[in-house]
Order: structure tokens, then sequence, then C-alpha cells
């Protein structure tokens, strides 16, 4: 599955050009200025910026995320809903936050492991008892 792709490339400045600024002071406070701009940026975001991975920190997240399925896994065979809860909201949370999430591949496991919580991986046992004791009511000769 890709990893988020980087911080956006989209910086731009609006300022004006050269052309429309009146020779003199207010030419040189405008060349100050989009020095000093040119030093800083600052960028208004809705959505968090995601840190880039290096090589390493990328397989390390592949681990994690498959030691978390894994874990997943073992707590369903085991029968321990608050562990299997657990792992894949884990799971879920490290593909959100370090693959891309426009990517198909990462929509569908994110959308496949929301549906996992909502199994019930400990349901109780059927009462048996009932056909138990009719059984045990029958005559030792019949069938």
């Amino acid at each position: 599955m890709p990893f988020r792709n980087g911080p956006a490339q989209n910086f731009s400045a609006n300022e004006p050009s050269q052309e429309d600024i009146e020779p003199g002071l207010g030419r040189l406070w405008q060349g100050l200025g989009s020095a000093a701009q040119s030093l800083f940026s600052i960028e208004h975001r809705e959505e968090p910026v995601a840190m880039l991975l290096s090589a390493e920190e990328g397989q390390l997240t592949q681990r994690q995320l498959m030691l978390e399925l894994q874990l997943a896994r073992l707590a369903a065979i085991r029968g321990q809903q608050q562990v299997f809860l657990a792992s894949l909201g884990a799971a879920i949370s490290l593909l959100e936050q370090d693959f891309d999430s426009s990517a198909q591949a990462v929509e569908g496991a994110v959308a496949l492991l929301g549906q996992m919580t909502q199994f019930d991986i400990a349901p109780l046992a059927p009462d048996i008892s009932r056909s138990l004791n009719r059984l045990r009511s029958l005559p030792a000769g019949e069938n």
C-alpha cells in the first residue's frame, strides 16, 4: 500500500509585479518584503500535514501494521473481544495516519477493518440443556 505523499507542493505567493509598484521607496519596500517572505512561509490548512517517512520508518510502519493485524487474528482465535477491537483500531489508525488514504487499496483496507469491528468474536454458546434433558428422559432402549 502506498504511503502518504509528502507536504503539498502548492506554495505560491500572491505578490504584485514590480512594474505595478512606484519606483523608489515603494519598490525598495516591496523588494525587502519579498526577500523576507522567501525566508518564511506560513500556510493555513484544514487537514493536518503528514510527516514524511524515511525508508526505515516506512518499513517499521508496515511491520507494525502487520503485527497489529496478527494480534487481531490471535485475539479472534482466543475470543478476546477487547484485544481484537484495540488491534483493529490501531491498524485503522496506522492506515489513516501513514498511508495514502486516497489510494483504493488503503480505502478498501480501512473499510474492511471498519466492518470487522462489528464482528462478535465471542458469542454466547447455545443453550442445549433442554435437548440434553430430553435425551436423558428417554428410556435406555428407545432410539
